[in-house]
């Protein structure tokens, strides 16, 4: 499982609003988005990813709402 958040609730200087109504900074995203290239890559391999980050929406990682963290991990 993987989470990455770096977004937060308010409107602040330079910060770009998310598709989930967030905030970000441009660098955070640059920083998401170099993560969600190597995720690719990680299911490549095989190995099963999910997420539960409030930030970008991953490509490459499927989204796990927190009732469903157990049951993830649970799968194997």
């Amino acid at each position: 499982m993987f989470c990455c958040d770096d977004s937060f609730l308010d409107k602040r200087p330079g910060a770009e609003q998310l598709d989930n109504g967030l905030y970000s900074y441009p660098q955070q995203l640059v920083g998401q988005r170099l993560i969600d290239s190597n995720l690719y890559w990680i299911n490549q391999a095989g190995i099963k990813v999910g997420n539960h980050s409030s930030g970008i929406k991953y490509k490459h990682s499927n989204y796990i709402h927190e009732d469903n963290v157990i049951d993830f991990f649970k799968e194997g």
